[in-house]
């Protein structure tokens, strides 16, 4: 049952975007005073505005992302880096949410898409705080984890900034999929499998190899693992739709594409061979392809038998 009744004039709307944008307010403010627990309730932040956004018209929303904005940090002045690095992403994901809902497109790829616009976002601050705060951002959180000692750790740096969103994402997503089903809202998972994936997986890896083959190797690992991503969540589709059979061919695929990644490795031994690794990405979406058009034509044959 749902518990807030959609509002169809700005009037009406009013109210719940005052009670929405307090939430957010609270929320980010707690977690500007409480560094690691906040970053947990931060997981809550996408679910306020998807319910804003699901029980009034996006028009609106724009106005409620900048109040938002605006009070939380007018609130947390004195340190708005939370405000930027949580409530702002918070914002967008809420909306993409929302829209997925809305639409009945399949949740794993607002998932997919958060994170691309959380890494987005986290990439568009840094400079900002590094303006801010006079700090090398980047360089300081290296420092921290102790990975200056690492060579060519610069190689690696959007790679673990994307990385750092989808798992910040998959916990939003588990977050915000399970409070939306108490009050009434489904985020739908198709049982087939997405050929956007399928796409995309190829698409990231031709990517990743023309970035290696141009030896930018920062971007290039960074396509790597979008591929990686994209065929993981891909895997899981196919091996939903028939366990057996996509179990042992993403079996296969995992060992066809390491022993490719071996056999590069013997003719090429240093770190940028890891990116061969996208590889794998591709097995999975060919696979995949296979399958769609082996689907089409079984279809078919059976539509003309029925006639």
């Amino acid at each position: 049952m749902k518990i807030i009744q959609p509002k169809n004039t700005l009037k009406e709307t009013i109210p719940l975007m005052a009670l929405m944008v307090a939430l957010n307010v609270i929320f980010i403010t707690i977690a500007s005073y409480l560094p690691f627990g906040g970053i947990i309730l931060c997981l809550f932040l996408p679910l306020i505005s998807s319910v804003f956004a699901l029980n009034t018209k996006l028009k609106f929303y724009p106005i409620y992302l900048i109040c938002s904005l605006g009070l939380g940090m007018a609130t947390t002045f004195q340190d708005f880096s939370f405000t930027l690095l949580y409530l702002l992403p918070s914002l967008i994901q809420g909306l993409l949410f929302a829209i997925t809902i809305k639409h009945r497109i399949d949740g794993t790829l607002a998932y997919f898409y958060s994170t691309f616009v959380l890494f987005i976002v986290n990439l568009a601050i840094i400079p900002l705080l590094n303006l801010i705060y006079s700090v090398d951002t980047i360089n300081s959180i290296i420092v921290l984890l102790s990975l200056n000692k690492i060579d060519n750790i610069n190689y690696f740096i959007y790679a673990f900034i994307y990385i750092y969103c989808a798992i910040c994402m998959f916990f939003v997503y588990i977050v915000t999929k399970g409070e939306l089903k108490r009050i009434g809202y489904n985020l739908i998972t198709f049982t087939s499998f997405s050929l956007q994936f399928a796409f995309m997986g190829i698409l990231f890896s031709i990517i990743n190899f023309i970035f290696w083959y141009f030896k930018m190797f920062n971007i290039a690992f960074l396509f790597l693992v979008m591929s990686l991503l994209s065929s993981i969540i891909l895997s899981i589709q196919l091996i939903k739709t028939k366990p057996l059979l996509f179990g042992i061919l993403t079996g296969v695929s995992i060992i066809v594409s390491w022993l490719i990644y071996i056999f590069i490795l013997n003719w090429n031994n240093n770190l940028e061979s890891f990116l061969i690794l996208s590889s794998f990405a591709i097995c999975i979406s060919l696979i995949a392809l296979i399958y769609y058009i082996y689907q089409r034509i079984v279809a078919k044959k059976q539509k003309r038998e029925g006639n």
